[in-house]
């Protein structure tokens, strides 16, 4: 045998076998097959010095050729082994491996071979776990996920390909994202807020989706403000100015979630 090379890995299902023609040989025998000496794939005479053979299993298991030579009324045969074609399996594109999520809604895609015919995924608190998602995916390329967790711990992913080789996995970490709620830098919290009007700033957190700030004349009150936030500052008119204890309670959305800080002002002229 010529080619491929014996102990290699073939390209595919279809395979062009070359040998050499011999000394004194007066036929040539091909038999291709998943056991020694067996023909279960092809087998056959051969009239010239190459025959491409399909139908070729595409599992990574062995393939066993014997290649038979007549020679003065005798047969004689040499085995060869070669490994089938595997599929290439399904590979995770993004969210990068290893990298921290976004936030508690994440976008999986990942590349997929002709060979593979479903994917099926699985995310987990635990390797190989499915605590937060497990579904097939059919052909497809990517999945929306939601509730993820956003405690900084590892979140797990193993992604499955079906192929002729049967169900083959890879799998990958990540880390939660962490949420940090906003935090007010100023005013200074229990300090006197002057003149009517008073511009709060505050930080913007971390795997946050929404800020609000209420603020008011009792805790967790709306009487003077209240409203969603696109920044991380602003200006409140309607302050009292009689020296009133003014109420403050900014909350983050996060993870799903929403939490909220407490703080309290006093009013001055």
């Amino acid at each position: 045998m010529l080619s491929p090379s014996p102990g290699t890995t073939l390209a595919g299902s279809t395979m062009t076998f070359t040998w050499s023609s011999g000394t004194g040989v007066s036929v040539i025998w091909l038999d291709v097959g998943t056991t020694v000496g067996g023909a279960q794939i092809y087998g056959g005479a051969q009239a010239a010095l190459s025959r491409s053979v399909s139908g070729l299993p595409t599992n990574g298991n062995p393939i066993c050729v014997r290649l038979w030579s007549l020679v003065n009324a005798g047969w004689s045969f040499t085995d060869y082994v070669y490994t089938a074609a595997a599929p290439v399996l399904a590979g995770m594109i993004s969210p990068v491996p290893g990298t921290t999520l976004a936030g508690d809604t994440e976008t999986f895609s990942w590349t997929k071979s002709a060979g593979v015919t479903q994917i099926w995924l699985d995310i987990g608190t635990t390797v190989g776990g499915h605590q937060l998602y497990g579904a097939t995916q059919g052909t497809a390329i990517s999945r929306i996920v939601g509730e993820l967790p956003t405690n900084g711990d590892a979140v797990f992913v193993r992604l499955w390909s079906l192929s002729a080789a049967g169900w083959q996995f890879t799998d990958y970490r990540y880390t939660a994202a962490s949420v940090v709620s906003s935090r007010l830098i100023s005013p200074a919290p229990a300090t006197i807020v002057r003149g009517g009007a008073a511009t709060f700033n505050w930080t913007t957190g971390r795997g946050l989706t929404q800020i609000w700030l209420d603020v008011g004349v009792t805790p967790g009150g709306v009487q003077i403000y209240g409203s969603t936030q696109p920044g991380a500052s602003r200006t409140v008119v309607g302050i009292p100015t009689s020296g009133a204890i003014v109420y403050v309670r900014l909350w983050s959305l996060g993870g799903g979630n929403w939490t909220f800080i407490d703080y309290t002002f006093v009013t001055g002229p």
